[in-house]
């Protein structure tokens, strides 16, 4: 879950989002492998395209990533690679030319190895990848996938842990039995990786990765339904590196893009400056967006993103149209405005293709997705600045498609009544906090809302969102610095529980998530970590294409010594523990606080708004990025989901009060010990 606001300002004039996000680690990529080839023969078995289980026999071709592999395949059965073995020297063999690729690391400047990108014909502006080459980059070098010929124009690719999928050349399709474990790739750095989400915190780290014994549901992913041509060779099967990118991309943020000429691993454009700047000016600096066949790959290739790992968790009612019809044909027949987006996301013109991508926001918008604000809000910045006519230009163009096109539209005000909702509840919290705050209380400078405060036997300290300074916590492990106070969520906690300590009075202490709409996921394993006394913590998730149910395990080097063992059980804060929450509450709060529930620990104020599924960070083959809600859901420890939100034990406020709500009871500290003690009888 990453730092997200679920409020967004309006689109109107000037549009402005507050997004406030988290560091993710530097992923770490080896050089590239080569491939080699051999003929063998084998009697294992297979799965067909349509689910069941057959017997192979006769493998015609194995191709293996292993060291030491000799021989060489014979040719490709298949149409849809002519290789007409014209002018090698340009490498245009056939109906494609093949260009070798750098590939980078995130930002830096330095490629780390090379990769050949194919460009088919009528399809010049979308690179496409062996399958291979992409599991070996996201791989760090660490897998290989054995591919297997097991009919005309069928193969089997095999992880090295055994995992499979079928894919079809003919029907153009790709099958598995368990996709969720095909592709995934947490498992690549071993279990020594130090984050949940790649948030890059020292003090957490991967201990393992467990599935459930009940298996999943097999599933197909049909390319050729979206118009996406794939193609085989001897060595590989080739995709769009779009697809691919859409296919292994999941909650730990693992893209591949291309941009300007050259590949960049995990470049997501919120983190890295550099390259949203390259990837904007790549967009706007052509005047166009490229030719009909690239746009319309965009357009098909968005579709079947959606249809296939969205997690759907949408506010508005076309959510159910698209899970039944998939979204093509939901913005066909919902209402006007969504049939005119398909024709904007088409449009040749900037302008109005940004237009589309906003108004598809409206649909979809949960609090995670988010298809084009971050872009068109880029834009506003360059325009603002006053140093650049184009984006000006656009902003002007885009305010006009986008008046014309909802004015009088009631999904427009249905989508404003929410947001709008949630900026005025974010408003009366922190409204109500700071007047009980007032005059006692130690306040972070730095983000309002974020204090520690103390009366009587009740300590409170508030927070939002979930943060983590990875400087600080270098510094502190690195060159003995303090535990950072300020802007880490982790940090604040932990002060406040070691004063909190000194005080023999206190018996309570209350976390105060109320105005806390998500952010780091280490934080929040952290967090959860030092209040509950466990150094090791387990994350549970649902696909929602398998039913596969995963439980990571983390460890958490709760006394901050640099080292995980035993010592981590030592400190423990004997405490009545409380959270409060309100509607507010989202994304990594909601996670929090059933996790937390799960423990016991007595939950007061408003029911949780929600927002269970991490967020998918996924790129255009334009280079555009955007994100969406994952298609994993998380689970409590009764194994149910948690998108609904979670109930609290004690209602300081009644959900769905009309006028505004009065949340003064939320930071009543005396009231608070009352109803803790109530909660908890004699105590813990």
């Amino acid at each position: 879950m990453k730092e997200y606001r679920r409020g967004r300002s309006s689109v109107f004039v000037s549009i402005l989002i507050g997004t406030v996000m988290g560091c993710i680690m530097v992923f770490f990529i080896a050089f590239y492998v080569s491939t080699d080839a051999e003929e063998i023969n084998s009697s294992e078995s297979s799965y067909d395209t349509e689910g069941a289980y057959i017997e192979a026999g006769k493998v015609k071709k194995t191709y293996s990533d292993k060291k030491g592999s000799e021989g060489s395949a014979a040719k490709l059965k298949t149409d849809r690679v002519l290789k007409s073995g014209e002018d090698d020297a340009k490498k245009n063999i056939g109906n494609y030319s093949e260009k070798v690729t750098q590939v980078y690391e995130e930002d830096r400047d330095i490629p780390a190895f090379s990769v050949p990108l194919r460009f088919y014909s009528g399809l010049e502006d979308i690179p496409y990848i062996g399958i291979r080459d992409y599991y070996r980059i996201i791989m760090n070098n660490k897998g290989y996938l054995e591919m297997e010929e097991t009919e005309d124009n069928v193969f089997l690719l095999t992880t090295g842990r055994g995992d499979r999928a079928t894919v079809d050349l003919e029907k153009g399709c790709l099958y598995s039995d368990d996709l969720y474990r095909f592709t995934d790739c947490f498992y690549r750095y071993g279990y020594d990786q130090d984050s949940v989400y790649y948030d890059g915190s020292p003090f957490i780290k991967l201990a393992g990765v467990e599935y459930d014994r009940e298996g999943s549901d097999p599933a197909t992913l049909d390319f050729s339904k979206y118009g996406i041509k794939i193609y085989g060779d001897p060595k590989d099967i080739y995709f769009p590196l779009a697809t691919l990118s859409d296919i292994f991309s999941n909650m730990h943020y693992m893209n591949i893009s291309y941009i300007e000429g050259s590949i960049y691993y995990s470049a997501i454009v919120y983190y890295y400056p550099d390259i949203a700047d390259r990837r904007l000016e790549e967009l706007i600096s052509k005047g166009s967006r490229g030719s009909l066949e690239a746009r319309e790959f965009n357009y098909k290739e968005l579709c079947f993103n959606i249809d296939n790992f969205c997690g759907h968790p949408a506010v508005s009612d076309i959510e159910p149209l698209i899970r039944e019809s998939g979204l093509d044909r939901a913005l066909k027949e919902y209402d006007e405005v969504s049939a005119r987006i398909k024709n904007f996301l088409l449009s040749e013109d900037i302008a109005a293709y940004l237009a589309g991508t906003v108004l598809l926001d409206y649909y979809l918008y949960d609090g995670h997705n988010d298809l084009g604000y971050s872009f068109i809000n880029s834009i506003y910045d360059r325009a603002g600045s006053g140093e650049d006519a184009l984006c000006q230009e656009i902003c002007k163009s885009y305010e006009s498609i986008l008046f014309d096109t909802i004015e009088g539209w009631s999904q427009r005000d249905a989508f404003e009544d929410y947001r709008i909702k949630g900026s005025r509840e974010l408003y009366w919290i922190n409204e109500a906090r700071n007047k009980s705050l007032e005059g006692c209380m130690e306040l972070n400078e730095d983000f309002v809302g974020d204090a520690y405060n103390v009366m009587g036997d009740t300590a409170v300290v508030s927070f939002s969102p979930f943060l983590l300074d990875t400087d600080a916590w270098d510094a502190y492990y690195l060159e003995g610095a303090e535990i950072p106070k300020k802007r880490d969520s982790v940090g604040i906690v932990y002060n406040a529980l070691k004063k909190a300590g000194e005080d023999k009075n206190i018996k309570n202490f209350v976390i105060d998530i109320s105005s806390n709409f998500g952010g780091s996921g280490d934080a929040c394993v952290g967090i959860y970590s030092l209040i509950t006394g466990k150094r090791e913590v387990e994350l549970r998730t649902r696909n929602r294409i398998s039913g596969r149910v995963q439980t990571a395990r983390y460890l958490v080097d709760r006394n901050f010594d640099g080292e995980f063992n035993e010592e981590d059980n030592g400190e423990q804060f004997d405490f009545n523990f409380c959270i409060i929450t309100s509607y507010q509450t989202f994304s990594c709060g909601n996670l929090l606080t059933a996790m937390l529930k799960d423990e016991g620990i007595k939950v007061v104020g408003e029911r949780t708004g929600g927002g269970a599924n991490p967020v998918r960070d996924c790129v255009m083959a334009n280079g555009m990025a955007y994100s969406i809600s994952d298609n994993n859901v998380f689970l409590n420890a009764g194994g149910e989901g948690i998108e609904g939100g979670i109930t609290p034990d004690f209602y300081l406020i009644k959900n769905g009060q009309e006028g505004k709500k009065d949340y003064s009871a939320f930071f009543d500290i005396k009231g608070l010990s009352k109803i803790i003690a109530m909660l908890y009888g004699s105590g813990r």
